[in-house]
C-alpha cells in the first residue's frame, strides 16, 4: 500500500457520503462490511458503500525512482434484502428480484459523485487521479 491508495480511498468515501442511496453509510477498506450491515436491523440500513484500492503499480518515466502510480479503485455496492428510499414525496421500494435495478441507480450515482461531487473533494480528486483507464 502506499500514500496514493490511502488518499485515492479517503477522497473517494469523502466524495460518495451523502451522494447515493447509502447516504452516510461509505465504509473505507472494511474487513468484513457484512457483519456492520447485519448489525443493525437490516430494514433500516438500506445500501452500504465499500471502498478499497487493490494492486499499485508505478510506471517510471527515467532512471529515477519517480513516475506515474497507478493504483486501482473499488466500489462494492452491498445491498439488503428491500431498499427503501423515502425523499419526502415518493417513496420507492426495491426487493431483491430488482436488484438489478438498484445497482444500476447506485452506479450511475457513484459515476455521478465521482465527476460532480462537493467541490472542496472534487478539486482534490482532481488533482490526485490524472486519468481513469
Amino acid at each position: 500500500m502506499s500514500l496514493v491508495s490511502i488518499a485515492t480511498r479517503e477522497l473517494t468515501a469523502r466524495l460518495l457520503i451523502d451522494q447515493t442511496w447509502a447516504g452516510a453509510r461509505v465504509l473505507k477498506s472494511p474487513v468484513d462490511p457484512i457483519a456492520d450491515m447485519l448489525a443493525t436491523a437490516v430494514e433500516s440500513v438500506g445500501a452500504v458503500l465499500a471502498v478499497y484500492t487493490g494492486a499499485s503499480g508505478r510506471t517510471p518515466k527515467d532512471k529515477s525512482m519517480g513516475g506515474v502510480v497507478t493504483t486501482k479503485l473499488i466500489v462494492y455496492v452491498y445491498l439488503p434484502p428491500r431498499v427503501t428510499v423515502n425523499n419526502g414525496a415518493m417513496e420507492l421500494t426495491i426487493d431483491h428480484t430488482g436488484a438489478a435495478l438498484a445497482m444500476d441507480v447506485i452506479a450511475r450515482q457513484i459515476d455521478r459523485a465521482l465527476r460532480f461531487g462537493p467541490a472542496v473533494w472534487q478539486k482534490l480528486w482532481g488533482r490526485l487521479v490524472l486519468a481513469i483507464e
